[in-house]
């Protein structure tokens, strides 16, 4: 008996302190996550951006770009030179269980246009979407799109000019929204980039594309 508890003791104690010292790292973890959320928050409210209580639609665009099924949380909303726009972290998990958290950068777009999805092409997959009039930007870049002429309407010469000097730019045209997105969580200088080139392709939509294809 004396044996069985000295092994209880030599071997639970250790295990307790661990248990003990794991839960307080997490927690820790935790608390510092909340102060650097709070503290972006702070930063953004002081250059006009709103808390909101969340966003269906970025939620979704999220669902769509990551291929999961996550959240949009930490939502601000305001306006990027006078026009309507917001932003968000994008929390979900990854096939193998990992948390990850994007972020997801939005203008408004005055009427309600079909999905189309820009992405950097990867050299591993096949191009089978549509091939453009650029072999320079059909080779960086990837369209997602089920209407070629829409598609073609919107990157336009001068849009894929735009995109060929911003290479790192992706972005959706989903429902009332231009989206951009980045994988990591966003900080107020993060934003402020995705704004400044997103812009770029929101002042490049022809109007006519609005017209044709926007829905009210």
């Amino acid at each position: 008996m004396p044996d069985l508890v000295i092994t209880v003791v030599v071997l639970g104690v250790p295990l307790f302190v661990c248990i003990v010292l794991y839960r307080w790292h997490i927690r820790s973890i935790r608390r510092k996550r909340r102060t650097s959320e709070q503290l972006r928050e702070l930063e953004a409210g002081e250059r006009g951006w709103v808390p909101a209580p969340g966003d269906v639609l970025l939620t979704d665009v999220g669902d769509a770009i990551c291929r999961a099924d996550g959240k949009a949380i930490n939502v601000m909303v305001g306006e990027y030179g006078g026009r309507p726009a917001r932003f968000a972290n994008y929390a979900y998990q990854s096939l193998d269980g990992i948390r990850l958290t994007a972020h997801l950068v939005a203008f408004d777009l005055p009427v309600q246009l079909p999905v189309l999805t820009l992405r950097r092409a990867d050299p591993a997959v096949p191009q089978l979407d549509l091939e453009l009039e650029s072999p320079e930007f059909n080779r960086l870049f990837r369209v997602d799109c089920i209407d070629d002429r829409y598609a073609s309407a919107v990157l336009h010469p001068r849009m894929m000019e735009w995109m060929l000097a911003h290479p790192g730019l992706e972005w959706r045209i989903d429902q009332q929204s231009l989206v951009t997105w980045a994988h990591v969580p966003w900080t107020v200088e993060l934003v402020d980039l995705a704004f400044a080139e997103l812009v770029g392709v929101l002042e490049r939509i022809p109007p006519f594309v609005l017209t044709d294809y926007g829905v009210r």
